[in-house]
C-alpha cells in the first residue's frame, strides 16, 4: 500500500496542475514547485523530473522553468493577435529589484574572479550556477505570474497550499503516528517517557509559511480553509520545531494587526481573538489527551527557550547556531569578510562542506560564506523592500489585491523568521525558485500600475 502511495501522490498532484494548466497557464509553474517539494510528496522519484548526473538539482529546475516560461508566456512562440490588454505594465525595474540586480552583480563578480584565478571559466560558472539561477528564476517567475490575472494567481497559490497540505498529512502520519510513510533515515530518534520520538526534516512540507499566510490573511475562515489551517498546526506540533510555532503565532498576530490597522473595529478584533483563544485551548487539550508524550516533549523544548535562572545559560540551539555563525565569519575573514569567498574549487576551500552543513541551521551562514557582508545587506534589502511593497499593496488595495498584499506580507515575514533556523531561501537544489515570493510581489506590483486598462474583476478572495 505504501508503495502505491509513493506512485499515486506525485502523479495525482501533477495531473491536477496540468489539468488546470489547460485553462490557466500559470499552473504550469506547479511543475518546478512540485520538484522543489521533492521527497515530501515523493516527487523526487519521478524520473522525468529527476535525471541523476550533471543535470540534477538546480540545473534541472532551471531547464523546467525555461520550458514553463516559454509555454506560459509565449515569449519564444510565434506571435499571435492579442486577445486583450496586457495584465502588467512593462516597466524595467521596481526600486526594490535593485537588490536582485546587486545579487547578480555579486555572483557574477565572484565567478569572473574565480575564472581568472583558476583559468577555468566553465568550472567557475558551474560552481556559481546555483546562486546565479536564483536571479534567473526570479525573472522567469515574475514574467510567468505577470501574464496571469490576479484571480488566477490566487487559484495557483491555493493549489500550492493544498499540495503542501497533502505533504503535511503524510508528515503527520509518519512523524506523529509513526506510520512508515517515508523510507529515508530519521534525523533524530530518542526515547522519551518510554516512547520513541523521531524527528526528520528531509520529508517536511516546504511551504508552511505560505500556507499559514494564505489562510490567516482571509477575512473569513470557511470550514475548508479552517481544516487546512488545523492540519498545518498539527503538522507544526508534531515537527517539534519551535521556530515554526513562533512563525505561526507571529503570522496570526500580524494578520490581526494588519486588518485592525486598515479597518479598526474593536468588536471584530475581540470576537476573533476570543475565537482563536478557544480554538487554541481546544487544540492544546486535544494534543495533551491524544498524544501526551509528544506534547510533553514539545513543552520541554519550548521551556528550553527560557534562560536557566541558576546558570544563566541560553537555549542550546541558539548557542550552537551562534557558534556556527562565528566560525563562518572567522573562516571568511581569512580572505574577505566584505564579499565572502565566492565559489572557489573544493581543493582551495576545504571548509565549504562543513559550512554547508552548518547552513542547514541558518541561511545567513551560507550567505556570509559565499557573499560576505555585502550579500547579507542585499538579502536584507530584499526582505525589507518587497515586504514594504506588499504592505503598500494591502493598504492601498481592495478585494483580491488587498488579500494578496497581506498574504505576501505575512509570508515574507514568516520566511524571514525561518532563515534563522533553516536553509530558507538558500536551500540547496531548489535555489532557482529561492526568490519566488519576491517575484510574485513584483508581478502584482507591476499589475497594479496599469492606468486606464481594465483588469479582471476582483473576486474578494478574503471573503470567499
Amino acid at each position: 500500500m505504501i508503495a502505491a502511495l509513493h506512485i499515486a501522490v506525485p502523479w495525482a498532484l501533477l495531473a491536477v496542475f496540468l489539468a488546470c494548466a489547460l485553462r490557466w497557464r500559470i499552473f504550469l509553474l506547479g511543475i518546478p514547485f512540485l520538484m522543489c517539494m521533492g521527497a515530501s510528496v515523493f516527487f523526487d522519484t519521478m524520473r522525468v523530473f529527476r535525471t541523476p548526473g550533471r543535470f540534477e538539482g538546480s540545473v534541472q529546475i532551471v531547464l523546467w522553468l525555461i520550458v514553463v516560461w516559454v509555454l506560459a508566456t509565449g515569449r519564444l512562440l510565434p506571435k499571435r493577435a492579442s486577445a486583450g490588454p496586457p495584465t502588467t505594465r512593462r516597466r524595467t525595474f521596481l526600486p526594490e529589484e535593485l537588490a536582485v540586480a546587486a545579487l547578480a552583480a555579486l555572483v557574477l563578480g565572484h565567478i569572473l574572479v574565480d575564472a581568472v584565478l583558476t583559468a577555468d571559466f566553465a568550472g567557475a560558472a558551474g560552481r556559481g550556477l546555483g546562486m546565479l539561477s536564483m536571479v534567473a528564476g526570479y525573472f522567469f517567475i515574475r514574467d510567468i505570474v505577470g501574464h496571469a490575472t490576479r484571480h488566477e494567481t490566487i487559484m495557483f497559490l491555493a493549489a500550492v497550499v493544498l499540495a503542501n497540505t497533502v505533504a503535511t498529512v503524510l508528515f503527520i502520519l509518519h512523524q506523529g503516528l509513526h506510520v512508515s510513510i517515508y523510507t529515508g533515515l530519521e534525523y533524530l530518534a530518542i526515547v522519551f517517557q518510554g516512547k520513541v520520538i523521531t524527528r526528520t526534516f528531509w520529508f517536511a512540507p516546504p511551504y508552511v509559511a505560505l500556507t499559514l499566510a494564505f489562510v490567516l490573511a482571509r477575512r473569513r475562515w470557511t470550514p475548508g480553509w479552517s481544516l487546512v489551517l488545523l492540519i498545518t498546526v498539527i503538522g507544526i506540533w508534531v515537527s517539534y520545531t519551535r521556530s515554526l510555532l513562533i512563525v505561526a503565532v507571529a503570522a496570526l498576530l500580524l494578520t490581526l494587526l494588519a486588518w485592525q490597522l486598515k479597518r479598526p473595529a474593536a468588536g471584530r478584533l475581540l470576537k476573533r481573538a476570543l475565537g482563536i483563544a478557544v480554538v487554541g485551548l481546544a487544540l492544546f487539550w486535544g494534543f495533551a489527551t491524544f498524544i501526551p508524550t509528544q506534547t510533553h516533549y514539545f513543552e520541554e523544548r519550548l521551556a528550553g527557550l527560557q534562560p536557566n535562572p541558576t546558570t544563566g545559560t541560553q537555549d542550546s540551539s541558539f548557542i550552537y547556531r551562534s557558534q556556527f555563525l562565528a566560525s563562518t565569519v572567522a573562516i571568511v575573514e581569512r580572505s574577505d569578510v566584505a564579499f565572502g569567498v565566492g565559489f572557489p574549487p573544493p581543493a582551495d576551500a576545504p571548509s565549504t562542506a562543513q559550512v554547508e552543513v552548518w547552513g542547514s541551521d541558518m541561511a545567513w551562514i551560507l550567505v556570509v560564506y559565499r557573499l560576505g557582508i555585502a550579500g547579507v545587506l542585499v538579502f536584507v534589502a530584499m526582505f525589507i523592500g518587497f515586504g514594504a511593497r506588499a504592505f503598500r499593496l494591502f493598504m492601498s488595495g481592495t478585494g483580491d489585491r488587498e488579500y494578496l498584499g497581506l498574504v505576501f506580507l505575512a509570508a515574507i515575514i514568516a520566511s524571514a523568521l525561518l532563515t534563522g533556523s533553516s536553509w530558507g531561501f538558500m536551500t540547496p537544489g531548489v535555489l532557482p525558485i529561492g526568490l519566488w515570493l519576491f517575484a510574485f510581489v513584483a508581478a502584482e506590483a507591476r499589475r497594479t500600475e496599469l492606468k486606464g486598462v481594465p483588469l479582471a474583476t476582483d473576486q474578494v478572495a478574503g471573503t470567499a
